[in-house]
C-alpha cells in the first residue's frame, strides 16, 4: 500500500457513508455480515479493512456501526478482545502495530503474535490431537 491508498483508507474509516433504513449511517452497508474468516484474514481484516468493498478497518467500527445485526455489538466486543491480544503480543514481540497499516505490516504483526498465541492455545489438543492449522475466528 502505498501513502495514498493509506490516507484513502484512513478517511475510510472516519466516513459512515451507508445509510440505512433506519435513518442512520453506518461504515457498513445493510447487507453486511461479520466474516468467517481464518485468524490471521481476520486480523488483516481488523486492520486493513476490505478496500475492494470499501469497509473500512474493522478497528474503527463503533457498536452503532453493527447494532443493525443480531448480536452485533457482543461479536464486535469479541473479534475486538482477540485482536487486542493480538497486537499486545506483537508489541511484546518488538513489532507494535501502527494505526494505518499495509496488508504486509499486518501479516509481520500478526506472525510476531504467535508465540503468544500458542501459549494460550496450543497446536496440539488435550487429546493429542492436532488443532486445525488455520483456525477460523467465529463469532
Amino acid at each position: 500500500q502505498n501513502a495514498s491508498a493509506r490516507h484513502r483508507a484512513h478517511n475510510m474509516c472516519l466516513v459512515s457513508e451507508y445509510r440505512h433504513a433506519d435513518g442512520e449511517y453506518r461504515r457498513v452497508p445493510h447487507t453486511w455480515k461479520f466474516p468467517s474468516l481464518p485468524l490471521q484474514n481476520m486480523y488483516i481484516y481488523w486492520h486493513c479493512g476490505d478496500e475492494e468493498g470499501n469497509i473500512p478497518p474493522m478497528k474503527y467500527f463503533e457498536t452503532s456501526d453493527v447494532k443493525f445485526l443480531n448480536c452485533g455489538c457482543k461479536k464486535l466486543s469479541e473479534i475486538c478482545c482477540v485482536m487486542v491480544f493480538l497486537d499486545t503480543a506483537a508489541t511484546s514481540a518488538g513489532l507494535a502495530p501502527k494505526e494505518h497499516m499495509s496488508h504486509m505490516e499486518a501479516n509481520a504483526c500478526y506472525n510476531s503474535s504467535q508465540p503468544a498465541l500458542r501459549q494460550v492455545i496450543p497446536d496440539d489438543t488435550p487429546t493429542g490431537r492436532k488443532r486445525e492449522k488455520y483456525r477460523k475466528l467465529v463469532v
